[in-house]
């Protein structure tokens, strides 16, 4: 088993059209979210693992890599290292700044939340709990304005976060169930792990595409799971509620949160494609099993060969190559102080240390 160039290429390039292929596959309605997910969580994986087997076939692919891979190859004029080499070492350094970043981000969250803790009591929390039993494992429900929309948050206790606006009882209670179901469908922990992902792999442009329809499905699978329960004129009150959350919504330019919690609604375009799917919800997928089959039946062939670049090999004239032995060379010094071989009286190249002392070694005479 190996990492190279190649293998990481073609693990860009299986990734790249899985998800263009899911980006469009989507759009259908009888496509399970499930299946997607599924789908996504196996690209991360892919590009996580872009290794070659001893199994592994080569394909030699003169035309797809002989281009670039000298160039990678070669060495950078300013420092004594290939180009390549360097381009992973930039890569190492922006993805350590962004990991620091991102933890620095999650403890200023973290702190943010245990001081507006400090100024509000859990008298909501209690009340909620007599009423609903279902919330009994709610830790805290904090409200301030620095919440721009209602949100979870918490690894181990769910965390409910509520903007400072008048949600009626209705609302209020599809409001919490949402991020109450994100808790126990291990949301933030998910939300964490593509936080880190993109932290390794921000130098890939479909990243972020990936991140945005990942963020999107978890969004639909708990709209999905909180409607299971219900029936239609709750549906509707359910929907009604994400319609308010939408119109009273916070600073819309205000990632900083949304980005490391699980949220209840995202956009406009999130909102109409959201409600598409809860009233699509009750339709079988027939589809599913047939996608999930193929889809991992092309992970594994993935493995199974690799695109190289591949040259024929030079031939060359009897009469272009010269033999050299201790019989027809030597050594002389130079001005600055090193050896050059000379090969039948004329200048062949300057030597470093390693190669003199091979050519000493060797009996090669010094003049």
């Amino acid at each position: 088993m190996a990492i190279s160039f190649f293998s990481i290429m073609m693990s860009v390039i299986w990734v790249s059209i899985v998800i263009v292929c899911i980006y469009l596959l989507r759009t259908i309605s009888f496509f399970n979210i499930k299946t997607i997910l599924y789908m996504y969580v196996f690209c991360m994986l892919r590009m996580c693992v872009p290794v070659e087997f001893k199994f592994t076939k080569v394909v030699n692919t003169p035309k797809l890599y002989n281009w670039i891979y000298p160039t990678i190859k070669r060495n950078i004029n300013f420092i004594p290292i290939s180009l390549g080499r360097f381009i992973l070492l930039v890569c190492c350094l922006v993805s350590l700044i962004l990991l620091t970043k991102l933890i620095l981000e999650y403890i200023h969250v973290y702190k943010t939340i245990h001081l507006i803790s400090h100024f509000q009591d859990n008298t909501m929390v209690q009340n909620l709990k007599k009423m609903y039993p279902e919330f009994d494992s709610i830790d805290k429900i904090l409200i301030s304005a620095e919440f721009p929309i209602p949100m979870q948050i918490g690894l181990i206790h769910p965390i409910i976060l509520l903007p400072p606006n008048n949600y009626d009882s209705c609302d209020l209670y599809y409001i919490i169930k949402h991020e109450l179901v994100h808790f126990q469908n291990h949301d933030t922990w998910i939300k964490l792990g593509i936080n880190i992902w993109k932290c390794f792999f921000w130098w890939f442009p479909l990243t972020y595409l990936l991140n945005y329809e990942l963020d999107e499905s978890l969004e639909i699978k708990c709209d999905c799971n909180v409607i299971n329960s219900l029936n239609k004129s709750q549906k509707t009150e359910y929907l009604t509620a994400l319609l308010h959350v939408y119109e009273t919504q916070g600073d819309k330019k205000n990632n900083f949160l949304r980005n490391k919690t699980s949220t209840l609604f995202k956009g406009h375009d999130s909102l109409i494609n959201r409600f598409k799917h809860i009233s699509l919800s009750t339709k079988k997928n027939y589809a599913s099993l047939p996608i999930v089959v193929f889809f991992t039946a092309t992970y594994i062939f993935s493995y199974l060969f690799i695109f190289q670049s591949f040259s024929e090999p030079v031939c060359y004239d009897e009469n272009d190559i010269t033999y050299f032995s201790e019989n027809n060379s030597y050594l002389k010094l130079n001005q600055n102080g090193k050896y050059e071989l000379y090969i039948n009286d004329m200048y062949s190249k300057e030597l470093s240390p390693k190669e003199y002392d091979y050519f000493t070694s060797n009996g090669f005479i010094c003049k």
